[in-house]
């Protein structure tokens, strides 16, 4: 141990066994330095993990953002195909309403037409 020390106080010729106040208490000075950021390792670690965190946060809430554009453009596509499709129907039936219409109009018509027998004496006071 006295090896350690000898190659420690060379370099670092402070001794980090000596103890030091700190806001968690009086504690050795080299974990007092890590504590508080002095070796700064664990700070920048920290604060990597952090932004990290952020960046990753607002990318997220962009690719969000986009999803929901796209799904709305698709919404409002879907919307209007529906309501093109109901034109069509709609179209489409009142046609076939006026096909039924003019077939029997055309059967009535035809049934006009037909030689239909007169009652006796009904023809003689026509002409």
């Amino acid at each position: 141990m006295a090896a350690y020390s000898e190659f420690f106080k060379n370099v670092n010729p402070a001794d980090p066994f000596i103890l030091m106040d700190s806001p968690w208490g009086k504690i050795e000075q080299w974990r007092a330095s890590m504590a508080l950021g002095t070796m700064g390792c664990l700070q920048t670690v920290y604060e990597h993990v952090k932004n990290d965190s952020a960046e990753l946060q607002e990318r997220e809430q962009a690719q969000t953002s986009r999803d929901n554009a796209t799904l709305a453009l698709a919404r409002d596509v879907v919307t209007k195909i529906d309501a093109i499709t109901r034109r069509l129907d709609s179209l489409e039936a009142s046609q076939a309403a006026e096909r039924a219409q003019a077939k029997v109009d055309a059967q009535r018509a035809q049934e006009e037409e037909e030689n239909i027998e007169l009652p006796p004496g009904w023809a003689k006071s026509v002409k």
